[in-house]
């Protein structure tokens, strides 16, 4: 549930600093030492987060792969064939004699 809650986290301050990396880069960002802090560490953290988030949810995967076993991630469901009755035979079978 920990693993769960830390994707949620990632992913929000993922997308949060995505909109300010792409809010950055379409100005005026100059990709040198000379640029604003500010920018150097929004940029640097969108980068980190994302790697953070992708082991967030490799750890989730393991997990639920340990948890439910790797055949039922890949497990079709079974298809339900509608039958018609069969009539009981068997020594417990009624029947009519001729």
């Amino acid at each position: 549930m920990l693993s769960l809650l830390a994707l949620a986290v990632l992913l929000s301050l993922q997308l949060a600093l995505g909109v300010g990396s792409l809010a950055i880069v379409t100005t005026a960002f100059q990709r040198s030492t000379a640029a604003p802090p500010l920018h150097l560490a929004t940029v640097t953290a969108h980068l980190a987060v994302g790697a953070g988030l992708l082991a967030a949810s490799l750890v989730l995967a393991m997990r639920a792969r340990r948890t439910y076993g790797a055949r039922a991630a890949f497990a079709a469901p079974v298809p339900t064939v509608a039958r018609r009755p069969v009539a009981p035979t068997g020594p417990d079978a009624t029947r009519s004699s001729p």
